[in-house]
C-alpha cells in the first residue's frame, strides 16, 4: 500500500517538472522567434520604404503626365485643340464644331508629339478637303509654362507641312486662351474675333463662331487689316474701306495679347 502512495506521488511530481520544463522551453523558442522577427522588420524598414516612395513618385509622375499645361489650336473651317503637358505630349483635345469631330474621330493622336499630332491631322483625308479649297491654316499657341509657347510656335513653323499651305502662327497668353476657353471657341479664332472687335463694336462671338478662317480674314482685309507680323494688325492698304489709326495698330486688345507669323 505504502508503495503505491509513493509511486503516485512520484508521477505527479514529474509530470508538473514535465510541464515545467516544457513551458520553459516554449517560452524559449517564443522569445526566439520574437527577437528573429523583430530583426527582419528592422531589415525589410528599408526595402518597404523604397516601395512606398516609388508607389508616390509614380503617382505624382502621373499627376505630371496628365496635367495640360500649353495648347495649341488648329483652324481651317474645321476647329481642333490639343491639349499637351509637360513634356510636350497630348493628353487631351477639344473640337469646337462638327468638321473637327468627323476629323478627330478616326485619328488616335493621345500621347503623340505635338509635331506628330498636327501631322496626323493635317494629313487626314478629312482635313485635306479643306486645305485644297485654298483654305487658310491657322496656329494659335498658349502655355502656362513661362516660354515654352515661343518654344512651340517655332517647332510649328518648322514643320515641313507648316510650308506647304498658307499658313500662321500665332501665340497669346493664357488669360486670352481662358476667354476662349470659356467662350467656347478655340484660341486661335478668338484671337481673330478679337481682332475684329476693335473695329465692328456691334461683333458678337457667334457671328464669328460658324465662319472658317479665310472668311474671318477676309473680314480683316475689309478693313484694310492684315493677320501677319509681330504685334498683330497691320495696314495692308492705305485706301481701306475702314482705314486703322495709328493709335490703334498693334494696340488693340489682340496687339497686346499675342503676336502672328504669316508663312
Amino acid at each position: 500500500m505504502s508503495n503505491r502512495i509513493r509511486d503516485a506521488f512520484m508521477e505527479i511530481r514529474a509530470e508538473e517538472e514535465l510541464k515545467k520544463n516544457t513551458l520553459a522551453y516554449l517560452q524559449q523558442i517564443s522569445l526566439k522567434k520574437s527577437n528573429s522577427s523583430s530583426i527582419n522588420k528592422y531589415r525589410l524598414m528599408p526595402a518597404v520604404a523604397a516601395c512606398v516612395l516609388f508607389i508616390f513618385l509614380s503617382g505624382m509622375g502621373v499627376v505630371v503626365w496628365r496635367q495640360p499645361v500649353s495648347y495649341i489650336s488648329v483652324d481651317v473651317n474645321p476647329s481642333i485643340e490639343l491639349e499637351l503637358n509637360r513634356f510636350d505630349r497630348v493628353v487631351s483635345w477639344n473640337v469646337y464644331n462638327k468638321e473637327g469631330a468627323e476629323i478627330l474621330k478616326d485619328l488616335s493622336v493621345q500621347g503623340k508629339s505635338y509635331t506628330e499630332a498636327i501631322e496626323m491631322i493635317l494629313q487626314s483625308a478629312e482635313m485635306q478637303k479643306y486645305l485644297k479649297k485654298n483654305g487658310l491654316l491657322e496656329f494659335a499657341v498658349a502655355s502656362a509654362v513661362n516660354g515654352k509657347e515661343i518654344g512651340l510656335e517655332v517647332g510649328i513653323e518648322n514643320m515641313a507641312v507648316y510650308g506647304h499651305y498658307e499658313s500662321e502662327c500665332g501665340v497669346t497668353d493664357m488669360a486670352t486662351a481662358k476667354e476662349a476657353h470659356n467662350n467656347n471657341m478655340s484660341i486661335g479664332k478668338y484671337m481673330v474675333y478679337l481682332m475684329l472687335s476693335e473695329y465692328d463694336e456691334t461683333l458678337t462671338i457667334e457671328d464669328c463662331r460658324h465662319q472658317s478662317m479665310a472668311e474671318l480674314h477676309d473680314d480683316l482685309l475689309g478693313y484694310g487689316v492684315s493677320h501677319h507680323g509681330h504685334g498683330g494688325m497691320n495696314s495692308v492698304s492705305e485706301e481701306s474701306t475702314a482705314p486703322v489709326s495709328d493709335s490703334n495698330k498693334g494696340n488693340g486688345r489682340y496687339g497686346q495679347s499675342g503676336h502672328h507669323h504669316r508663312h
